[in-house]
Parts: structure tokens; C-alpha cells; sequence
């Protein structure tokens, strides 16, 4: 996989991410890396490929973790920047859902 540096990190991210030292910057890259090497494992061996019988499973079939949801509200009026860091936040603390494709497809924009 590819190892971005922090000044092309600076370059593709948003000018809000201008005001992040470095060693902040370089944290998050890392997670971003990992999720990366997560998608890209997990899309290889099938797992996160939509399953159309994913709504007719009961809350009991699926790893929700409740904690890490109520203190991590998803709010229409987040940035896209916001949504990306939640989702991939989401991965990371719960496996309730599969991450969506256009979260997916800004992230792979990004790296």
C-alpha cells in the first residue's frame, strides 16, 4: 500500500485540516491507512459486499455496540469531513453496518 506523506496529506485534505500539527495529522493518516488495509482485506474476502437479507436480520444478529453509538450521534448538519472521520469511527467501535459507498468513495479519494 501507499505511504502518504504529511505534505500530500496537506495538499489533498480540505483547508480546514491546515491548522493540525503535524504529529495530529500523521495519527489520523495512520487511521485512515488502516482502514484502507481493513476495506481492502475485508472486500477480498467478501465481507463487506451488501447483503440483501441484512434488514431481515434481528438486532441480536448484528454486532451493535450501543455505547459507542449513543455518544456518537450522526447529525444531518455534519461536514463531509465530520461524516468520514465518524464513519471510519464507526468501523473501528461497531460492525452494525457495512460503511456506506459514498463515504467509501471520498476516503479512497483522499488516499
Amino acid at each position: 500500500m501507499v505511504k502518504i506523506t504529511i505534505e500530500q496529506a496537506r495538499k489533498i485534505l480540505e483547508p480546514e485540516f491546515s491548522i493540525i500539527p503535524d504529529d495530529q495529522l500523521q495519527e489520523l493518516l495512520d487511521q485512515i491507512m488502516d482502514l484502507a488495509r481493513y476495506m481492502c482485506d475485508a472486500y477480498m474476502v467478501g465481507q463487506l459486499k451488501t447483503d440483501p437479507s441484512w434488514e431481515k436480520k434481528s438486532q441480536e444478529e448484528r454486532p451493535y455496540n450501543e455505547q459507542w453509538h449513543s455518544a456518537n450521534k450522526l447529525f444531518k448538519t455534519m461536514t463531509l469531513n465530520e461524516r468520514v472521520k465518524r464513519h471510519i469511527d464507526h468501523v473501528a467501535n461497531c460492525k452494525c453496518r457495512p460503511m456506506p459507498a459514498t463515504i467509501k468513495k471520498e476516503i479512497q479519494k483522499r488516499i
